[in-house]
């Protein structure tokens, strides 16, 4: 009888191993199972566990919206206000030099589309919570078929991603599920950190918060930080209205400073944080899993703009965290925010998602004035040329040095995102227009430190430090310039459209007044869609976009035409009054593209 037992045993065990390689060799599983994985798989006993990202298929955004509709009338209409609003201006005033725009620049009017913020900001985390409540339904469901809950590291609420500890078996079963998208080797990893008066006189921001009063009131800012949270309790923070996540507790002079530079006020008042009336909800991510639940506590607070002066090694590589911030930013209505680093190298991860505004930082050597202005030395820039699939990175740049005595792009970052709390505080429908966002960061960075020139004519870059005639390498747009960003949404010059892949070449027409002494700047900014299977991209691909830009005699002004970026730039002197075309040109398009343009 022993025998007999013994016997049965061995043919299971050959049988689960005979199982287990037929898997392995199974085609449509190895194309679900990363290389990296698949090695690492034919190395483990049968009982070991390895850590895994699963990314399954998503809900269904149609069904979420339908639901959304229902539950919250009113909110669901002024959402869809405010995301499908379109400015109706096409008159592009003169620029010269350092234009001062006091007279009637002050104030709402009629580019401003009128909504109710308050409304506004309950549908969009209104929109967030039932997006949670598909997510919650449909990967526990799925996932718990498959591992105990010890198993499980991490199941998002806010997107198709899992992390998981489990052995080769299961994720041989959990691959043969048609809802898996793709699975790979997850390595958890330490984040690492990445220092106002005339930082806010080089961007123009404290003119923003001072003179126009757009103080980020009405506003959520999310901050993620390595190594702590802000002290509540420091000088410049006491009035600062502060959200701590639970469980949170220990402070860091890093966090503490980024946390000035946001909310801050200054007995002083010259180092005033950029938006002082916002609400800033703060948390620590200094592994992977707890950046993820980080991120998503934020999104769950509702945060409008998250700022991360963080990031990880794997450096100029598109990553799953980047594919993921990916995801987070177009399906959420999120602005993210991240440090470029400071290694003078490879971008940090997750920097080179295609949706985050990557910022880089500059050394303003104690001058207001660009001719003095240097690179900072340690500002990162590269893309890891082996990734076949990332963007041109940093966006923009920012003062990296001299705050409180310390430097780096970590106090680059909240620059712009205190910027972006601004322009939404300004306009609230901005909320929901990461692409015209995008695009009017880009428009309105004219000055650069690179070019020879400071934002006017004659102002063009070397060819060793160009992506094309107006995207430097280190700085990408150039300066961030808070003032100038609020006067393209001022003058109604930024537009935001979805695009169908039938009306490709797309043409915008506007007015442009001809100045002897003006440069004229247009940007456009697009989405990477939904994309979250790391090397292999199963779902939307990135659309190549370039653009043109015609005069009223229909002669090629100037073109932008990076093949990997996500955003383009134009920028010319116009020696004709008149209407200028900017045509916008796809390739690789298979559906729709959601872009932003903004002329200044």
């Amino acid at each position: 009888m022993k025998r007999v037992v013994c016997l049965l045993l061995i043919m299971c065990l050959l049988i689960t191993s005979l199982s287990v390689s037929s898997a392995l060799a199974s085609t449509d599983i190895n194309n679900k199972i990363s290389k990296e994985l698949l090695n690492e798989l034919e190395k483990l006993g049968d009982t070991d566990n390895i850590k895994v990202y699963v990314t399954m298929s998503d809900v269904d955004s149609g069904s979420v919206m339908k639901t959304f509709s229902e539950r919250h009338p009113e909110e669901y209409e002024t959402y869809l206000k405010a995301k499908t609003s379109l400015i109706d201006s096409s008159i592009i005033p003169v620029c010269e030099g350092d234009v001062d725009l006091k007279d009637g620049f002050e104030g709402k009017n009629l580019f401003v589309i009128d909504i109710d913020d308050d409304i506004l900001q309950k549908a969009i985390e209104n929109k967030r919570a039932i997006y949670k409540e598909y997510y919650d339904a449909k990967n526990t469901s799925l996932l718990n078929r498959y591992c105990t809950k010890d198993e499980q590291v991490f199941i998002s609420s806010y997107s198709p991603l899992a992390i998981l500890n489990v052995n080769k078996n299961t994720i041989m079963s959990i691959a043969e599920t048609s809802d898996v998208l793709s699975i790979s080797k997850f390595v958890e990893e330490e984040a690492i950190n990445a220092d106002l008066g005339l930082a806010n006189q080089i961007t123009r921001a404290d003119y923003v918060r001072d003179y126009y009063g757009n103080t980020g009131s009405g506003v959520k800012i999310g901050m993620v930080e390595a190594l702590g949270i802000p002290d509540t309790n420091d000088s410049y923070l006491t009035s600062a209205t502060i959200y701590i996540r639970s469980g949170d507790t220990n402070t860091g002079l890093h966090s503490t400073r980024v946390a000035r530079i946001l909310v801050g006020t200054d007995s002083s008042d010259t180092n005033d944080g950029l938006a002082p009336d916002a609400t800033l909800y703060c948390c620590i991510g200094n592994i992977d899993t707890t950046f993820y639940s980080g991120i998503e506590w934020l999104i769950g607070q509702g945060v409008n703009v998250i700022n991360a002066s963080m990031g990880w090694t794997g450096y100029g590589t598109y990553d799953e965290r980047a594919a993921w911030i990916d995801h987070i930013a177009c399906q959420h209505d999120v602005h993210y925010v991240n440090a470029a680093g400071n290694n003078a190298g490879y971008i940090y991860s997750p920097g080179m998602a295609y949706n985050a505004i990557t910022v880089g930082g500059i050394n303003d050597t104690g001058v207001a004035a660009v001719q003095s202005f240097e690179l900072y030395s340690n500002t990162s820039y590269e893309e890891c040329s082996s990734n076949y699939d990332r963007p041109e990175k940093p966006n923009l740049v920012a003062s990296a040095v001299d705050f409180w005595g310390s430097l780096g792009t970590s106090y680059s970052a909240p620059q712009v995102t205190g910027t972006i709390a601004q322009l939404c505080s300004y306009s609230s429908t901005l909320k929901t227009k990461q692409t015209a966002m995008g695009a009017i960061l880009a428009a309105s960075s004219a000055e650069k430190v690179q070019a020879t020139g400071d934002g006017f004519v004659g102002d063009t870059f070397d060819s060793s430090v160009r992506i094309n005639e107006q995207i430097s390498e280190r700085e990408g747009a150039g300066i961030l310039d808070s003032q100038w960003a609020r006067g393209i949404i001022y003058y109604g010059h930024y537009w935001s459209y979805t695009i169908y892949e039938a009306s490709f070449p797309y043409n915008k027409y506007v007015t442009i007044n001809a100045s002897t002494n003006s440069m004229t700047r247009v940007a456009i900014f697009w989405l990477k869609r939904n994309s979250l299977s790391g090397e292999t991209i199963t779902q939307v691909p990135f659309t190549d976009l370039d653009l043109y830009v015609y005069d009223p005699n229909n002669n090629l002004v100037g073109s932008s035409l990076t093949s990997k970026s996500n955003f383009e730039i134009v920028q010319f002197e116009p020696t004709v009054t008149g209407t200028y075309r900017i045509e916008i040109r796809a390739y690789g398009c298979d559906d729709k593209e959601h872009v932003g343009i903004a002329v200044w």
